[in-house]
């Protein structure tokens, strides 16, 4: 009898806790940002002004960026900014048509985070504003200063002013000399311009926290590296070093920087953390508990 007396605030205790502990882990997880691990990113070439190498110097920036988007041992695809990342490349698009076919097809198709287009002025003039007024960041390398365009949120114009070079020579292996060891030849401007969109790129996504959404952020990261790469002394050069790629700025293209309304992402580790300490507590509660009600005096019978 006195068992039975005791065994019941136990089993109520417990029908109350775990229906409790579900609930909670349930609130925690909903009210926590989506784990993102991977963007999408729009490459868009110009036939008439880029080539093939374009991707050879943005594969090199993807190739250099630190692989830190999975768990020690499991293998990942290609990575930017410690996230994964799908390129998708359209090199055919001509005309004011088919241009803008392109733009559509990467914003509302491929569902793009950001759009790399390496195209000519006339043809930057022609997407511009459809890409931007969808909310997807224009990363734009066009031989043309940026005050020649109206001042448009979420984008960047990297045209003929010094500004990039730096990046060309900020690390053990300049550009030119990883371009050859990769490659098996000297880079060409087509492919300088597309190792410094892949950097910029790279930079850019490390900032915003795996959120490449956040366009502000974006932005002001990929400004703040042209603006230290134009501040920095120039590196020795090898005899024959890359062709000059360089930045020019519109400080007004960064008026979009203030975040972003999705909800920020954050990283799974720091999250299970979070989850794991809450029910540690409510574990070791329970537990305390449990011990208190084991200790209460039977009730006289």
């Amino acid at each position: 009898m006195n068992n039975t007396t005791s065994s019941l605030p136990n089993r109520t205790m417990l029908s109350v806790l775990v229906p409790a502990v579900a609930a909670l882990v349930w609130i925690l997880l909903s009210a926590s940002p989506a784990f993102a691990d991977e963007f999408r990113v729009g490459i868009l070439l110009d036939p008439a002004t880029s080539d093939s190498t374009f991707m050879e110097g943005f594969q090199l920036a993807v190739d250099q960026s630190p692989d830190v988007s999975h768990p020690p041992g499991v293998e990942g695809g290609d990575h930017l900014g410690s996230m994964d990342v799908v390129m998708v490349v359209i090199g055919d698009a001509t005309g004011s048509d088919g241009l803008l076919a392109a733009a559509n097809r990467l914003v509302e198709g491929e569902g793009v985070a950001i759009i790399v287009a390496d195209i000519s002025p006339e043809s930057l003039r022609t997407i511009m504003g459809p890409i931007t007024d969808s909310g997807t960041m224009l990363l734009a390398l066009s031989n043309v200063a940026s005050e020649e365009f109206p001042e448009t949120p979420r984008l960047l114009i990297v045209g003929d002013q010094s500004g990039v070079d730096a990046l060309l020579t900020d690390r053990a292996a300049t550009f030119r000399d990883a371009f050859i060891e990769a490659n098996g030849g000297a880079p060409s401007e087509a492919a300088t311009r597309g190792y410094i969109a892949g950097r910029l790129v790279d930079i850019g996504v490390e900032a915003t926290d795996r959120d490449p959404s956040d366009t502000g952020t974006l932005i002001d990261a990929m400004t703040a590296a042209i603006r230290t790469s134009a501040d920095a002394p120039a590196a020795d050069q090898t005899d024959s070093p890359a062709p000059p790629v360089s930045a020019t700025i519109d400080t007004a293209l960064a008026a979009d920087s203030e975040q972003s309304n999705d909800p920020q992402v954050s990283s799974g580790f720091g999250g299970a953390l979070v989850v794991g300490g809450v029910l540690g507590i409510v574990i070791v509660g329970g537990l305390i508990l449990r011990s208190s009600l084991q200790r209460r005096p039977d009730a006289p019978q």
